[in-house]
């Protein structure tokens, strides 16, 4: 992996040594609860709009069923809000 990552930091400018992440993805500050619930929404939604599943809550590997109707997900979640 490491060769990957140094053969895309080599065809980049910007960086030295290795690149992992792809151009136009930048961190976001949160700093807003809408900010976060949409951010959420647009997680839990990915699955739906992929075409796996009809519905947020019917992706195993989610945690919107424990948002939306209390229910349970596969990992352990600390609800940020109610």
């Amino acid at each position: 992996m490491l060769r990957t990552f140094s053969f895309f930091a080599k065809k980049s400018k910007r960086h030295t040594h290795y690149k992992v992440w792809k151009n136009g993805f930048h961190p976001k500050i949160m700093d807003r609860n809408r900010k976060i619930e949409a951010t959420f929404n647009y997680i839990h939604y990915n699955p739906v709009a992929a075409g796996y599943v009809r519905n947020e809550h019917e992706w195993i590997h989610s945690s919107a069923s424990a948002y939306i109707d209390g229910g349970q997900c596969p990992v352990e979640i600390t609800k940020w809000f109610k």
